[in-house]
């Protein structure tokens, strides 16, 4: 069966916004409640990364690689994440200096997270 982009957004706005049950979804477009779990999963994680793209752009590239080890890989780190991580932990997993760190925290003052940032990155 051919999927339909339409209907998966419209799947997922009801299930987000309208707070519609995994269920009540699942007998209105006829598919099984898993397949309606994975498409709330997919939408979010797609979501996810287009708002953090720009975000993994401007990190310098030596602390890609302190992100990739700290979350996994570095999709998975948010602004708001990364705010709340040591930045001294960071400096370990990635063997970065101190320039680094500091063009981490002008980005991030960007996204106006100051309230979440770890207290170590105030003596950055």
């Amino acid at each position: 069966m051919k999927r339909n982009r339409e209907r998966d957004l419209e799947i997922y706005r009801l299930r987000k916004d309208e707070g519609y049950t995994v269920t009540k979804l699942a007998d209105m477009f006829q598919v099984k409640k898993s397949r309606i779990c994975r498409i709330c999963k997919e939408i979010e994680h797609e979501r996810k990364r287009l708002n953090n793209s720009n975000f993994l752009i401007e990190m310098p590239l030596r602390m890609h690689v302190a992100l990739r080890k700290k979350f996994g890989s570095e999709s998975e780190a948010t602004p708001e994440s990364v705010a709340q991580t040591d930045p001294l932990e960071l400096k370990k997993m990635g063997n970065t200096g101190d320039k680094t760190l500091k063009k981490t925290k002008e980005i991030l003052k960007g996204y106006n997270i100051q309230h979440l940032m770890h207290k170590n990155w105030n003596h950055i």
